[in-house]
C-alpha cells in the first residue's frame, strides 16, 4: 500500500499517537504498518487500542498477516496486546486484583 504523507509521519512517529480519519481513510492500515515498525525492535511492547472487538480483530488479523508476508516471527503475546478500552481496563484489572466483580448485582 502507498502511503499518504500524513500517514508516513504517523507511521515514523515514535511516541503516543492518536489517528482519527472517516472511513476508507487508511486508518487500519496505518495503524497496523506502525505497530510492525515498532515491533521489528525486540525491546519494545505496544498497547492497540480501539472501540470494537470487530475493530481488535481486523487489527490482530491486519497485524499477523502483514507480520507473516515480511518474514517477521508472529509477536510474543507479553509484547503486544490488541483490545477495546474495555477489555483491556478490564484485563488490567484482573491482572492488579483478585478476581473481584466489576459491577455490584445492583
Amino acid at each position: 500500500m502507498r502511503f499518504t504523507e500524513p500517514q508516513v509521519r504517523a507511521i515514523g512517529h515514535d511516541g503516543n499517537l492518536l489517528i482519527v480519519a472517516g472511513p476508507g481513510a487508511g486508518k487500519t492500515s496505518t495503524t497496523v504498518a506502525k505497530a510492525q515498525r515498532i515491533l521489528e525492535d525486540p525491546r519494545r511492547s505496544l498497547v492497540m487500542v480501539t472501540f470494537s472487538k470487530e475493530g481488535a480483530e481486523e487489527m490482530r488479523s491486519r497485524l499477523s498477516k502483514s507480520q507473516k508476508e515480511s518474514g517477521q516471527p508472529a509477536v510474543a503475546t507479553h509484547r503486544l496486546m490488541i483490545g477495546t478500552f474495555h477489555s483491556i481496563a478490564i484485563k488490567h484489572l484482573f491482572d492488579h486484583k483478585s478476581r473481584e466483580k466489576v459491577l455490584s448485582p445492583g
